[in-house]
């Protein structure tokens, strides 16, 4: 009953789901995507004139990144949950 009115937050093991799902299905769907893909990789081709192996390491690089700020996105909720519940126990 506190889930539904608010009196308690959403569970670290929820968030560690969501952060997981986020990880394996964002980068998936956006693979499987394929017609925008290689719009994507020739339309840098023609502005940048980049090889593909540049380009695999630019898509590489970024992917990194995303998955970096993904992570640490999802410890900061963690970690804010955690002292939202310390900072109640101590009130309390």
């Amino acid at each position: 009953m506190e889930f539904f009115t608010f009196d308690a937050f959403i569970s670290v093991p929820t968030l560690i789901t969501a952060y997981y799902v986020g990880v394996i299905f964002i980068p998936l769907l956006a693979f499987l995507n394929r017609e925008v893909s290689v719009k994507w990789v020739r339309f840098l081709d023609e502005k940048t004139g980049l090889s593909k192996w540049k380009l695999l390491f630019v898509f590489a690089f970024l992917f990194v990144c995303f998955q970096i700020v993904w992570r640490m996105m999802f410890e900061m909720m963690i970690g804010y949950f955690q002292m939202h519940e310390y900072l109640r126990q101590l009130a309390g």
